[in-house]
């Protein structure tokens, strides 16, 4: 009875496959129906990137977060109406509870993980209980170095994070768009090798090859307006290399060279993007460190979370981390910098080693703080929903909402769309120069918040190019060949035998021969031009997700809402979707699937609370 009930929730995508098939692995639902449930539902939450599943989850009116309440409490009669989940939980050979013996599933502070997860973040808390404090470097030297590059100013939240990192073996630096996270790093780097005079070895990361790309890009402008001497000319890592090239993974046996018996030869681990690593490559990273590292951890708690279980980190700042270090380390933080350094009396359940190594980064310096735009993803960020709409409703012509209710409103938003490409089509057809016509394609872009589905993009891209059609912008597809001039794509997979990397944006346009191939610009303005049976694996790009254009950047952004709510329309995603933009911003979508996504706060269940209770308590 409970697996039938349960495939009904498979057919509203509400569960996947494999998690029936987890839980008919390990239990029989005929005897133990409120045990099948909890086993599939934990392998859900898993699957949706969470490291485990609180049993205050496990309530008829939580259960597929009270989406389906008619679905829900069938499911819950046929589990036997559980009310008592330890008594549920006793003697089951599947389960077992911390220092016992060896099973599946694992229950530790009221929450089930599976033993493997629980075991990743175990070590993860353990790795950033362990920070030390690290006395390189006089304070003397330190002070003159930070005043030099940061200046003298009294607040300075970049200032602060450079002495944390001056100071800490592990330092975990969190800003949002704007607050400077790149130059800060600069400067850290600087100040790292003006102290030690070149001698530490440094290596900057990044999740992905893109990435690695993108900050190496940053990189470099950065430095073209910066004055180096010789010695930081000389030793600053301009190398940025991607995680999995690091720990030198197999491409075959995904089994990396360098781990606990094999460390890294590194002193600095600078990791950028670091709350975008899962939570077992970050696992990988930690035990591959040797001894004597630093460990740099800089990201943005507020944008989307990894696809898969994410690493811990970034749940800290977002969850827990207040603005403050403790009374002690804030004294010596004050005399390095000379800023005033908040302090915490209340550490808000994280243990005191762990509070002072989080520099939040706060004050905007790559966008003015005046902006629509800026304010509008400030206020997202914070769920001020008020000051949404008050923005909203000023009729600033950087910034609308466009309703999504029938059809007619569809045709007039696949028509708007079609006419924002205009221009970069008509340079196609001038036969413009490449770095033209690609970077007015990077003018505009269409986002989406799924792959497939209705307003998915995959539906988008076919009704885009449609109209592009009827409008006479492309030419008609030809015997079922998908090519034509002016077709974007989007690489979906690596291919580093071209350099070429998924996230990759091409152009399909004609060269000087008259044949058809797609054009790559590289960050360094190179074009490289590829055949298109050489192409890799791609999708058409006039829409694409939020996932895959995170790291970029337009001049105007189109975001496309679903029409219904679901579950993956978070605060997070529509933050991430505005900060993509420098000007303007369009938004297509009912009011009330809008702000119920405003309302919608990523639930992420870590277990990092409970972790921290107990390392208080001990």
């Amino acid at each position: 009875m409970i697996k039938t009930l349960l495939k009904q929730a498979l057919k509203l995508h509400l569960l996947r496959t494999l998690d029936l098939q987890f839980a008919e692995l390990l239990v029989n639902d005929n005897y133990h129906p409120a045990r099948f449930l909890v086993t599939a539902l934990l392998s859900a939450e898993v699957g949706k990137g969470n490291i485990c599943l609180p049993l205050s989850q496990l309530t008829k009116n939580m259960l597929f977060k009270g989406e389906y309440p008619e679905l829900s409490r069938a499911i819950w009669q046929a589990a036997g109406k559980p009310q008592n989940w330890h008594s549920i939980f006793k003697n089951w050979s599947a389960l077992t509870s911390v220092n016992q013996k060896v099973a599946p599933i694992i229950l530790d502070a009221n929450s089930l993980y599976l033993h493997r997860l629980w075991e990743y973040k175990e070590q993860i808390i353990n790795f950033l209980k362990s920070n030390s404090i690290f006395e390189s470097f006089a304070s003397e030297q330190i002070r003159a170095v930070l005043d030099k590059l940061f200046g003298i100013d009294s607040e300075n939240c970049q200032k602060i994070a450079a002495a944390v990192v001056l100071t800490q073996k592990i330092a975990i630096i969190s800003g949002g768009i704007g607050t400077g996270k790149t130059i800060t790093l600069v400067k850290i780097l600087m100040t790292l090798i003006s102290l030690s005079k070149g001698n530490l070895r440094i290596q900057i990361i990044a999740p992905t090859v893109k990435e690695a790309t993108l900050l190496k890009g940053s990189l470099r402008k950065i430095l073209q307006a910066l004055s180096l001497n010789s010695v930081e000319q000389k030793h600053f890592p301009l190398e940025v290399i991607s995680l999995y090239r690091l720990l030198g993974v197999h491409s075959e046996t995904l089994q990396p060279k360098y781990h606990s018996n094999n460390h890294l030869h590194l002193d600095v681990l600078v990791i950028n993007s670091a709350f975008m690593i899962d939570l077992k490559m970050m696992v990988n990273v930690i035990t591959a460190l040797p001894p004597q590292a630093r460990v740099v951890l800089i990201g943005d708690q507020y944008q989307l979370i990894p696809m898969k279980v994410s690493s811990l980190i970034g749940d800290i700042c977002y969850c827990y981390a207040k603005s403050g270090y403790s009374h002690k380390y804030a004294l010596k933080l004050s005399l390095l910098t000379g800023c005033k350094v908040p302090i915490v009396d209340s550490l808000n359940n994280i243990p005191i080693v762990i509070q002072n190594s989080i520099c939040l980064l706060y004050k905007k310096h790559d966008f003015n703080q005046n902006t629509v735009i800026e304010q509008l993803a400030r206020f997202v960020n914070n769920g001020k929903i008020k000051k949404v709409k008050s923005l909203l409703n000023n009729s600033f012509t950087n910034i609308k909402l466009r309703p999504i209710i029938n059809k007619k409103d569809y045709l007039v938003m696949v028509e708007e769309i079609a006419e924002n490409y205009k221009s970069f089509l008509k340079l196609i057809y001038k036969k413009a120069e490449i770095i033209e016509i690609i970077h007015a394609f990077n003018h505009y872009k269409v986002l989406c918040i799924m792959q497939e589905g209705i307003l998915g993009a995959n539906e988008l891209n076919y009704s885009i190019e449609h109209k592009l059609i009827d409008l006479e912008f492309i030419q008609p597809y030809r015997f079922r060949n998908p090519w034509y001039q002016g077709r974007p794509i989007i690489l979906t997979c690596n291919c580093s035998t071209l350099g070429l990397f998924k996230g990759d944006i091409g152009i399909t346009l004609y060269n000087h021969e008259g044949i058809l191939k797609v054009f790559f610009l590289h960050t360094n303005k190179m074009i490289q031009s590829i055949s298109l049976n050489h192409v890799p694996m791609h999708k058409t790009a006039w829409a694409m997700t939020i996932y895959q254009s995170q790291g970029l950047v337009f001049n105007h952004t189109a975001l496309v809402m679903p029409i219904r709510f679901i579950s993956q329309l978070t605060r997070e995603l529509l933050y991430t979707a505005i900060i993509s933009t420098r000007n303007y911003l369009t938004v297509y979508s009912r009011n009330s699937i809008f702000y119920h996504t405003l309302q919608s706060p990523y639930q992420r269940y870590t277990g990092g609370l409970e972790s921290f209770d107990k390392l208080i308590n001990s």
